[in-house]
């Protein structure tokens, strides 16, 4: 770093509190009101004036981009919530489903990112004897840490109820009718309940967190120390710039990862493959100091993007319950080659950036991934099979439970893709350990 110019910890400070603020709000089901990615990326912006100042800021670095990721999958699967067809109890099951997956998944993710960061924020307080900052801190921690675990639970709840739905009740109890109306009331007054304690307890977390913020952001002796430490030997150690680049970049294929599955939920396809290219445009500038991008892959990662938004409209329109849709894509002969192309086009992209990101690693490094990124393209090719053969099957009410079981197939394959894709960014890290520090 040639200067303190680069590192502003108050507006680090200000970012991550303000992107905190975006996960204070109460959830309907496994609906999020207020998308949680949108704090994601003022917290991700935050935590870039620390990383050069203690390791947990990568840490919360890296759950922040797998909240963001798993954020961006629960608003394309909105559409399940309003498209699902069949009985009130099927769509309450499915609900049921998704609040408790998408809940645990958030409590473990959200728990870690609350640790790393004010683990941090205390190692900086300590090691800059800020008194204020310490005196706020465990107070807007605990708050914070207690908010995660009763939204999420509290979001569950209502959806619970459902397991005691009529079709569950009516070969047992004669008076089903009147059960079902009890328990649609009990669910309505659970609803209602969890989301005003939440919203309180959201508030009152809100009130903590802007007190410790600010006030650590007015301490000038803490806001310079933070800058010296930068600025210091420790701070830009050549081993922690790399890791640094590099862990971004394998971050950003994570998350390109969970896109590249293409499949149908309740007939709609929620996981547009598009965005696989923008997190390739992404991948490609993180590497630029190590591996200059050209030209003609950027305009690729462009046309790559346009073709996968467009066939994913297509098939949004194809696939949607109105008799509109019906009359214009019903038939189409398209569905099915542009479907293949879809799933193809994002497999292609992934192994692409799999093949220079690990190649640029061991340039710079000495790092050898090879193994580790062969069997993560080998478990992608095996889920793009997966996607296109699904257009295969024919539709319709006799092979139900089997298109189910089909896409399950698929979304295994999609985890342990994940994982495998996991396991490059984790090599690497374990390796850095020994190689670069």
């Amino acid at each position: 770093m040639s200067g303190s110019k680069q590192i502003e910890p108050k507006k680090g400070y200000r970012l991550v509190f303000f992107g905190l603020l975006f996960f204070l709000n109460p959830q309907v089901s496994f609906l999020d009101l207020i998308p949680d990615f949108l704090g994601c990326m003022l917290i991700l912006s935050g935590l870039s004036q620390f990383l050069f100042v203690d390791a947990r800021a990568a840490s919360a670095r890296r759950t922040t981009v797998y909240l963001f990721a798993l954020s961006v999958v629960r608003t394309l699967l909105a559409p399940v919530f309003f498209w699902s067809s069949g009985s009130s109890s099927d769509q309450g099951n499915t609900n049921m489903l998704l609040s408790f997956s998408f809940g645990v998944l958030c409590i473990l993710l959200e728990g870690s990112l609350v640790r790393d960061l004010f683990e941090m924020y205390n190692y900086l307080a300590v090691r800059h004897d800020s008194k204020v900052g310490i005196k706020y801190l465990e107070l807007a921690q605990s708050t914070l840490t207690v908010f995660v675990y009763v939204k999420h639970i509290a979001a569950m709840i209502p959806d619970f109820v459902t397991l005691f739905s009529e079709d569950s009740t009516l070969e047992y109890n004669t008076a089903s009718i009147r059960m079902e109306t009890s328990l649609k009331f009990v669910r309505i007054a659970l609803l209602a309940i969890s989301v005003l304690g939440v919203l309180i307890l959201g508030i009152l977390a809100a009130v903590r967190l802007r007190r410790f913020f600010a006030e650590s952001a007015k301490e000038g002796g803490l806001l310079d120390g933070i800058r010296d430490a930068a600025m210091s030997d420790e701070g830009v150690h050549p081993g922690l710039r790399i890791r640094f680049a590099f862990s971004g970049a394998f971050s950003l294929l994570i998350a390109a990862s969970l896109f590249c599955a293409d499949y149908y939920f309740d007939s709609v396809s929620v996981l547009p493959t598009a965005l696989v290219f923008v997190f390739a445009a992404f991948i490609l500038h993180r590497l630029k100091t190590y591996r200059p991008a050209k030209k003609w892959e950027y305009a690729l990662c462009c046309l790559g993007f346009v073709i996968e938004l467009a066939i994913y409209l297509y098939r949004v329109l194809y696939t949607a319950p109105s008799a509109v849709a019906e009359a214009s894509f019903s038939h189409q002969p398209l569905a099915v080659p542009l479907g293949i192309l879809q799933a193809a086009l994002a497999a292609a992209a992934f192994c692409y950036l799999a093949v220079i990101l690990v190649k640029t690693v061991f340039e710079v490094t000495q790092i050898d991934l090879k193994p580790r990124r062969n069997a993560a393209i080998a478990f992608c090719l095996l889920n793009a099979v997966f996607s296109a053969y699904y257009y295969f099957i024919p539709r319709g009410e006799i092979l139900h439970d089997m298109l189910e079981g089909f896409v399950f197939l698929v979304l295994l394959s999609l985890l342990v893709f994940v994982f495998f894709t996991w396991r490059l960014e984790s090599g690497f890290h374990k390796e850095a350990e020994w190689k670069l520090l």
